[in-house]
């Protein structure tokens, strides 16, 4: 796909990442809490390029307005991210400390299962569910 034929009345850009970029950074935006708004992830002369679709990112600008317009709910959340993140450090950190060459299917499988609330958690703190709630 060339970027430049891009329908970007249709698409609004998130992120541009030029360098080397790994397939996992494209499982955060379509199954984290950015996936509400359709993803489109596009490679391209060594550039990742992620973008949303502007008519659905009302869905994330709406959640987000809900989530920190509320005490109640923010504090869940911001709660819920903070065991998160004492568990990363409990748990992920020492056990992959020293980054192995290699895994096996399973343990990538379980390292996924176990990324996606992180996912959930940080596209959270993306301008597309703050920008109403501000």
């Amino acid at each position: 796909m060339n970027l430049k034929l891009l329908n970007h009345e249709t698409y609004k850009q998130l992120f541009r990442v030029k360098g080397e970029v790994l397939a996992i950074n494209g499982e955060y935006l379509v199954k984290g809490s950015l996936s509400l708004a359709e993803p489109l992830i596009v490679f391209q002369d060594n550039v990742m390029q992620s973008l949303i679709k502007r008519d659905l990112e009302i869905r994330c600008l709406e959640k987000g307005l809900e989530i920190f317009g509320s005490k109640k709910l923010y504090k869940e959340y911001s709660e819920g991210f903070r065991q998160y993140i004492k568990m990363a450090f409990k748990e992920l950190v020492p056990k992959y400390k020293n980054i192995p060459r290699s895994i096996d299917l399973k343990e990538w499988e379980d390292l996924l299962k176990v990324f996606l609330p992180f996912w959930d958690f940080y596209g959270k703190t993306e301008f597309s569910y703050h920008d109403l709630a501000n």
